[in-house]
């Protein structure tokens, strides 16, 4: 998971996903605390990974790749934490336009569009429907796309799921032209330049992962148990955020200078507890750093 804006971006959380074929004994061998002995799906790990940290990190929107956004259920899980999300789905997924009325023969029930894969949806529609966009300035000039949005309903369990927005972005990549498809729980006050912002900035965890390999180790741990990994990726991520921030800083930006230095004492410094044992003064760090306080982990330490 990673937290994006125009000022910067980095990641924020992890977890260790575990496979269906680790049975109780490999679970054992690698110390993993029994209430984590259980598989879940990426989505399931999203999903907690959300609802522990949405207070600390405020957000406007939850982005996502195809593969995070072809499950409906899961769309319908974050519009119950009441989370505006713009989700990616694969050209495929078909959907109800909700737009376009069948005319009525006077005859039986009104009828309603067929479901149509998006890829095909996007074809039939005229050229005078797409808006275009310039996003922001880029150091190869202006970042530019087309949007084509529309009230659509997709499947859900082979049931019709609730209404959402589908939104096309058209660009430009080389010499050829792509697409992008997303659904979004956004209502009709959102406009075409809001949605061009956010499937940019959605864009810039895969950014985030190369920068944390290659800057922070992220991918140069060699451990063979479930404390050793949190460890290492929570320093990795530690890591990232103060080379992000040490970036900031070089703009030369005053308010990115005080908001910088604030985070770099915070996190370098505990708070003054004298007559504190070492158990008590781990309570007061950041919940997501697994540390090892008097010969054991603290439950709420636990990732």
């Amino acid at each position: 998971m990673s937290l994006a804006s125009e000022t910067g971006h980095a990641l924020t959380n992890m977890r260790l996903f575990l496979p269906k074929e680790w049975g109780a004994k490999r679970m054992k061998v690698a110390d993993v605390p029994k209430e984590h002995c259980k598989h879940l799906t990426r989505h399931q790990h999203a999903l907690n990974m959300l609802v522990e940290q949405r207070e600390w990190l405020p957000h406007g929107w939850i982005c996502g790749d195809d593969e995070m956004g072809r499950p409906a259920w899961f769309r319908r899980a974050l519009s119950d934490l009441k989370e505006l999300y713009f989700l990616a789905v694969p050209g495929n997924v078909t959907v109800r336009d909700l737009e376009v009325g069948l005319q009525y023969n006077g005859k039986g029930a009104l009828r309603k569009m067929p479901f149509v894969a998006v890829e095909k949806w996007r074809e039939q529609q005229p050229e005078s429907r797409w808006q275009h966009v310039v996003v922001r300035d880029g150091s190869r000039g202006p970042l530019e796309v087309d949007v084509m949005t529309c009230r659509v309903q997709a499947k859900l369990d082979w049931r019709v799921g609730d209404e959402e927005r589908l939104v096309v972005i058209r660009f430009v990549n080389g010499d050829s032209i792509q697409h992008d498809y997303d659904l979004t729980n956004a209502d009709a006050t959102v406009d075409a330049k809001e949605f061009a912002r956010v499937s940019k900035l959605g864009h810039t965890i895969e950014e985030n992962f190369r920068n944390a390999k290659s800057e922070a180790g992220l991918a140069d741990y060699q451990v063979r148990n479930w404390y050793g990994w949190h460890h290492h990726i929570t320093m990795s991520l530690v890591t990232s955020w103060c080379l992000m921030l040490a970036t900031l800083i070089q703009k030369n930006d005053p308010r990115n200078d005080r908001a910088a230095m604030a985070w770099f004492v915070d996190m370098s410094t505990d708070p003054p507890m004298e007559n504190a044992n070492s158990s008590d003064r781990c309570k007061n760090r950041h919940p997501l750093a697994a540390t090892k306080c008097a010969g054991k982990i603290l439950p709420s330490q636990k990732l």
